[in-house]
């Protein structure tokens, strides 16, 4: 009979696999520290004695003969640990035979029982859970199952022998936002505008980096600090935290007309997936703007001009040469009224500042 019920293991499979799945949220976060142990060979790691079986372990000697030892495992890094095994009866029922007493050991000498289990049928059933937190903090952990009272011929038998951990998170870098847009100045008025997201980080082991990229510069301060590539900004971990820090960025000064797409902020720490802003932006090239664009009703009698003084505005931004204004034929024009007045082909020259603007100025004109 315990060879047709060891034959109807793959039969069973199935069922397991149903209440693994109605169970998975248990393990949700743990990982196995060790491969499960599902068969009797091809775990060389694992230390035997006195075990029979094919497709699971029979442990049926006499006077405890039969053990198993798990190998040498390290605890440290796990929370929640918990052993899961399957058991069955092997040769009878019998309560005192077919118990399994579970033992561990952290140093391979001194063995501590920390429980038994007891199967009830010849079908493998998941025994009660053990709970082997409490040695996480040690890095030489084994686990031994026995029968101590087998006879030879009636015992047990235990199968998927699971010891899983919780893994600590590892180092983590959250950004604000992976984007950036909208950076803008007229060329030679330098910098942008600013614009900020937010870095934080847990589980770090390090400090978090943040690099530039060429044409942008980044701050910890609104308005002074600003670095740029090759520099960079450190944000100190304590305890393994950066609590959310404001980082300020904007499109640096100098640059020549064109678009500044899609270039990296890089936040780094050791072990930690590196995480990334875009920044794009653009400077502008010259702009001239004249209000208002037409002007009418010049007029006088023959005999008695020039006409009336007209005006209109000009100004300008990026710019890096004079804006120069050429009057059309028969009309004048000047930078004040009443005088100064030219005509074609001469010029007037409204020269840039330094930040390459020129303010508004009045233009005054007549026919």
């Amino acid at each position: 009979m315990d060879k047709v019920i060891g034959a109807s293991k793959k039969v069973m499979l199935l069922c397991i696999f149903t209440c693994i799945l109605l169970s998975s949220k248990n393990s949700i976060g743990q990982v196995n520290i060790i491969p499960i142990r599902t068969d009797v060979a091809g775990f060389g790691t694992w230390t035997d004695a006195s075990i029979t079986g094919t497709t699971y372990l029979q442990l049926i000697a006499a006077a405890g003969a039969s053990k198993t030892f798990t190998p040498t495992m390290d605890f440290t890094p796990y929370t929640t640990i918990t052993l899961d095994f399957k058991a069955r009866t092997f040769g009878g029922v019998n309560a005192t035979k077919n118990t399994i007493t579970v033992s561990i050991s952290t140093d391979g000498a001194t063995w501590t029982t920390i429980g038994t289990r007891t199967p009830a049928n010849t079908t493998l059933t998941a025994m009660t859970q053990f709970s082997l937190s409490a040695y996480n903090i040690s890095s030489t952990v084994r686990i031994r199952f026995e029968t101590l009272n087998a006879d030879g011929s009636v015992g047990a038998g235990i199968d998927d022998i699971d010891i899983k951990g919780t893994a600590p998170a590892g180092p983590t870098i959250t950004l604000s936002t992976t984007t950036l847009s909208g950076f803008t100045y007229p060329f030679g008025s330098g910098p942008s505008a600013e614009q900020t997201f937010t870095c934080a980080g847990t589980n770090l082991t390090t400090d978090i980096t943040l690099t530039p990229p060429t044409d942008y510069e980044i701050s910890l301060s609104s308005g002074s600090g600003f670095v740029a590539s090759p520099s960079t900004l450190t944000l100190t971990q304590s305890a393994g935290t950066v609590a959310a820090t404001t980082i300020f960025v904007r499109l640096k000064a100098g640059l020549a007309v064109a678009n500044y797409n899609a270039e990296l902020i890089t936040a780094s720490s050791t072990g930690a997936t590196n995480k990334t802003v875009s920044c794009s932006g653009n400077v502008s090239g010259p702009v001239i703007t004249v209000t208002p664009t037409t002007l009418t009703t010049f007029n006088y009698v023959v005999g008695n001009g020039p006409s009336s003084e007209l005006t209109f505005t000009v100004s300008g931004v990026g710019l890096s040469a004079d804006i120069i204004l050429t009057p059309p034929t028969n009309y004048e024009i000047s930078l004040s009224s009443g005088s100064g007045f030219i005509t074609s082909p001469s010029t007037i020259a409204l020269t840039p500042s330094a930040t390459n603007t020129v303010a508004t100025t009045t233009i005054y004109m007549c026919v």
